[in-house]
This record gives C-alpha cells, sequence and structure tokens, in this order.
C-alpha cells in the first residue's frame, strides 16, 4: 500500500489589463497608485493530485479499471451534493504515476503523469485539461526548470515557456513529499514559506503552510468519524492550512485544508479549490474524498 498521496498545488493569476504580474501583487503594498482599486483581479489557487490510472479511451468515452488503481479520489461540490468528478491513480514505475479525471458521464477530462525520477520536491509533470483546453508542462533541465502552458496541444515544445532557477522551488505534487520531509517540525506549529511554481502564469508565488486544529467539520464523514483519539489521547489525524502570503490574495481566495491520517501519513481528504477547471474555464471547489486500495 503506498505510504502517502502525492498532491499538487498550482496557482493561476489572471489581470484585467497588463498593470500586474505575479510578482508584483506579491509585493504589494498599501501605498501602491490609487489605480490599483480599478483593476478586478481574479486569483485561482488549485491543488492537483498526482498519481495515476490506466484508461481506455473510446473517442470522448474512458473505461477504467479500478483494478490497476491504487487510489481513487471522489470530488465533490463543498456542499457535498453533487459529485464532480472522480481521480483514479496508477503507479506505472517506481517513479512515474499518472492521475486521470473522469466525469460523470465517464468521460476523461484531465489527465497528468508525474516523474519523481530527479526530485521528489521539483518533479516533472505533464498536465492535460480537456474541458477547459489547456496544457501544463513542467520539465527539470540541470539546475533550472522549463515550465510551460498555453492552449492543448500535442506537440508542447510549441508552448509559452519560462527558464526558473530551482533552488528553494516547490512543483506541483512535491509539496506532499515537502510535508512528510519536515512532518515533525510541522507538528511543532512551525510555518513554512515558500516559493511555488504556477505554470500558467509561468511564474512563482510565495504560499504558507502550517498544521492547524482539525476542526469538526474537516471530520464528520463517515470514514472520519471514528475514534479520533486512541486511550492515550494521541489524535488520529493531522489537518494543514495552505494559503498565499500575500495578504489581498488571500482576501480573494479561501484557505485550503488538507487531513492526514496520523499514522500512515496518507492524505484522506482535501478540501478548497481544485486543480481543473470547468468547461467554461472557471475553476471548481472542490472536497476531495480519498480511498486507498
Amino acid at each position: 500500500m503506498l505510504n502517502l498521496l502525492f498532491w499538487s498545488t498550482a496557482l493561476s493569476v489572471k489581470a484585467w489589463g497588463s498593470m500586474f504580474d505575479v510578482n508584483k501583487l506579491i509585493s504589494f503594498n498599501v501605498n501602491a497608485p490609487k489605480q490599483l482599486a480599478l483593476k478586478v483581479v481574479s486569483v485561482s489557487v488549485f491543488f492537483f493530485s498526482a498519481p495515476l490510472v490506466t484508461a481506455n479511451i473510446v473517442g470522448n468515452k474512458s473505461t477504467v479499471s479500478q483494478s490497476d488503481a491504487s487510489i481513487m479520489g471522489k470530488a465533490y461540490s463543498l456542499d457535498g451534493k453533487e459529485l464532480l468528478y472522480t481521480e483514479f491513480y496508477t503507479q506505472l514505475d517506481d517513479a512515474v504515476w499518472r492521475v486521470q479525471y473522469i466525469s460523470n458521464e465517464d468521460k476523461l477530462v484531465a489527465d497528468k503523469t508525474i516523474n519523481y525520477e530527479y526530485s521528489k520536491i521539483q518533479p516533472s509533470f505533464t498536465i492535460k485539461n480537456y474541458w477547459a483546453k489547456e496544457v501544463s508542462v513542467v520539465e527539470l533541465r540541470q539546475n533550472k526548470l522549463k515550465v510551460s502552458h498555453g492552449e492543448l496541444q500535442d506537440k508542447t515544445d510549441a508552448l509559452d515557456f519560462e527558464m526558473l532557477e530551482k533552488n528553494g522551488l516547490i512543483v506541483d505534487a512535491g509539496f506532499v513529499a515537502f510535508i512528510l520531509e519536515h512532518w515533525d517540525e510541522f507538528q511543532q506549529e512551525k510555518v513554512f514559506e515558500y516559493p511555488f511554481v504556477v505554470p500558467s502564469r509561468l511564474s512563482t508565488i510565495t504560499m504558507q503552510t502550517q498544521q492547524v486544529r482539525c476542526q469538526q467539520d474537516l471530520l464528520n464523514e463517515e470514514y472520519l468519524m471514528r475514534l479520533q483519539q486512541d486511550a492515550s489521547g494521541k489524535e488520529f489525524y493531522s489537518c494543514f492550512r495552505t494559503r498565499a502570503k500575500n495578504a489581498l490574495l488571500r482576501l480573494l481566495v479561501s484557505d485550503i485544508f488538507l487531513v492526514f491520517s496520523q499514522g500512515d501519513k496518507k492524505l484522506m481528504r482535501f478540501k478548497g479549490l481544485g486543480n481543473i477547471a470547468d468547461q467554461n474555464g472557471k475553476m471548481l471547489k472542490v472536497d476531495i474524498h480519498y480511498t486507498y486500495f
């Protein structure tokens, strides 16, 4: 059984007009020009899982063999009333995972492959979103990362790209490896800040993550309603909150919460803005429940 679920994080910032880029937003201060108030900024932060499943695609249909999957994630609307899509994860080899996103109509709506061969915190990956018709790619090139993004196409070398210095960066699903690597420090209430790669902006944004007290609404599902403490009082779950460091972005984007099992450190639940957009390009807010096979 896989000991951890590698999930990923991405963030896209879109501004009306060309006044701002991500770095300017991050360095924003209250003394900036007043025309800031005239601009409408929309921010999308999304996390997405990384392991994989095998699917046979016929046209836009997909028949998924669940027996090949190690992990399944059911993504519900935040009110829990609607199943939006299902994620299936399969390990292809020692370093490579794939995740397929399947709609309620059994269609493949997004497909992702991630490679941890050279780094668990800075993996290479490709994600194709058939709903939004876009693709993002991150490749490790010696001491740099080639970050590409654009309209969905077979030849990704034609995409817009940027070369980023890789020192200190966290990429995609490498975030989970980062949490596990610093698990004990998180337990001591340390707050971590790190630059996270944002393929849609060909740039990075500074994020904050810390362990928080598990609120009851994060533990109220049937599979989490088992006794939350053992006889010694040790909690069965650890909860984490991640958000943008910049105060302006935090006003526009709600916090994201994750629930890990304490013993085997598996991701059990993710609640917040997800990693894929729908057919209208709108990022989906999701409550994902994970099952391990």
